[in-house]
């Protein structure tokens, strides 16, 4: 009987939500019973692993990004200082080979970064490379995250990399002024910063590039 009643169901797998819905923010309260530190790991952990039970993989391709999204609010908002879930869609969610899925993923990240970009400008770095490299014609986007990036202090090449995003795409306008405005920064030409001198050089090589290549197209950019 063991024998027969494993031939018929050997293939019978159980059917679970890949992507649930995210709680409520009553059921947070009343679930976490006081403590939500605690519950907010348990979800965070719970929402890791997502569609991986009873031995069984699921694509990132499967999961609803949508549901996801409201899932990385719903936990930011239990807890405000947690880098836990942004860096979580950031580099583990984020590799999903899918554009408009990337892009969920570019929007929350940007979104979430904007509100401390001196702390969270690797978050807007990552968004602008998910944006040129997964999304595809986001340059509107790139371009914002780049002037974000101009005004904190931070590594100058995290200032440069949305114009160099930006010129690989073929939007050498807004590329141009990018590297214009990084070039002038009055640490970066300090002549003591021989840190950043091999940056300096490309950005030099970048804008004479840009200048003698792009002349027609460089008359039309309004600046």
């Amino acid at each position: 009987m063991q024998a027969v009643f494993w031939f018929f169901s050997n293939r019978i797998k159980p059917t679970f939500i890949i992507t649930p819905y995210p709680p409520t923010q009553t059921e947070i309260e009343a679930l976490s019973f006081g403590d939500k530190q605690f519950f907010y790991r348990k979800l965070a952990f719970n929402l890791q692993n997502a569609g991986d039970k009873f031995g069984h993989y699921t694509n990132f391709a499967q999961h609803d990004y949508y549901k996801l999204r409201r899932w990385f609010e719903a936990l930011d908002n239990i807890d405000t200082k947690s880098q836990y879930i942004p860096y979580m869609a950031a580099y583990y969610y984020s590799i999903v080979k899918d554009t408009e899925r990337s892009k969920i993923i570019a929007e929350y990240i940007t979104n979430y970064a904007k509100k401390d970009p001196q702390q969270h400008w690797r978050l807007l770095t990552t968004a602008a490379y998910i944006y040129y490299k997964e999304v595809g014609k986001s340059n509107k986007e790139i371009e914002e995250i780049g002037e974000i990036l101009l005004k904190q202090n931070i590594p100058t090449w995290a200032k440069a990399l949305a114009a160099f995003y930006l010129e690989d795409s073929g939007d050498i306008c807004n590329a141009y002024k990018l590297i214009i405005k990084i070039s002038q920064d009055e640490i970066l030409t300090e002549k003591a910063n021989t840190e950043d001198q091999f940056l300096i050089n490309i950005l030099t090589e970048n804008i004479n590039k840009l200048q003698n290549v792009n002349k027609n197209e460089l008359i039309k950019c309004h600046f």
